[in-house]
């Protein structure tokens, strides 16, 4: 069936194809015997042949110009069907690529557990800041800040390697029974054992968002980065006071829905590599409110 589907988008394209690129050579004697009859026939009654031709949609009376650009769209129609036909060919190849791509990173996850995610992390910080970067660039005209993006990179490396020991942790404290017993006690709210996974789900966000963050995570970012990027003891206290407020409230909004997702949802192996990948967009974040040095 496959091979079938192929065949008839190739046909049809060969068939445009020939067809945009034969007219053009056919047309020209025509228009130039109608040239010709210019000098023995009237105005009014060349005027009349004109609409005839346009009335039964004959393509004799196109212009060079028109036939160019019918070339032009059939051609590029012609070039994006050939290629979605390859990847119709090969999607079986592409899938087996990125099947065994995400089985070498799973296979580094087992054997080098804290270095892939140290990795993994460090490599979509920089890059969430170069987003941001690139962004305040175009608006700015600023140069791309090298310190900046360095800091990003090995504050995310040292943060890894905490959340590799504090994750199991928070595993192990966060089982659901204090949010179980709670939500039960509320009226009118039936809570059953299948439920649990759902609260122990919230627990180990709420223990994260409100306790790891607002006392390791952003002491050790603000430290971090801000000796990076050159700032004095005072100059890092003073950037953490302006801006410890709007990152954590951001940081809220953000990670609280993606955490629930994590803790309920997610292998404990590629908790952190999923993490990392929505940093992608943390990072670019965090960079815009609280990444300059000034």
């Amino acid at each position: 069936m496959r091979h079938q589907i192929v065949f008839v988008l190739l046909a049809v394209n060969f068939f445009h194809f020939g067809k945009a690129f034969a007219l053009p050579a056919t047309k020209g004697p025509i228009l130039e015997k109608s040239r010709r009859r210019q000098h023995v026939i009237n105005q009014p009654v060349q005027l009349s042949m004109s609409a005839s031709f346009s009335a039964d949609g004959s393509n004799i009376m196109l212009s060079e110009d028109d036939a160019v650009k019918k070339r032009v769209v059939v051609a590029t129609t012609l070039a994006g069907t050939a290629a979605v036909t390859g990847l119709f060919l090969n999607h079986h190849i592409i899938s087996q690529a990125v099947l065994t791509a995400l089985r070498a990173y799973e296979g580094s996850l087992v054997k080098n557990p804290l270095r892939t995610k140290v990795m993994t992390g460090a490599t979509l910080a920089a890059f969430g800041d170069y987003l941001a970067q690139m962004k305040e660039m175009k608006e700015t005209n600023r140069e791309y800040n090298v310190p900046r993006a360095l800091s990003f990179a090995a504050f995310d490396s040292c943060y890894r390697m905490f959340q590799h020991a504090a994750i199991p942790f928070i595993v192990m404290l966060g089982q659901g029974h204090a949010f179980h017993s709670l939500l039960s006690s509320i009226p009118f709210v039936t809570m059953s054992e299948s439920s649990l996974a759902f609260t122990a789900a919230m627990e180990r966000t709420f223990m994260y968002q409100f306790a790891l963050i607002p006392f390791f995570y952003y002491p050790i970012f603000f430290t971090f980065t801000g000796l990076m990027q050159g700032l004095n003891l005072q100059e890092t206290f003073q950037r953490a006071k302006k801006s410890f407020l709007p990152c954590w409230t951001r940081n809220l909004i953000f990670w609280i829905p993606t955490q629930m997702i994590m803790f309920g949802l997610i292998n404990e192996n590629w908790q952190i590599p999923f993490v990392c990948v929505m940093g992608i967009l943390w990072s670019m974040i965090l960079s815009v409110v609280a990444g300059k040095a000034s």
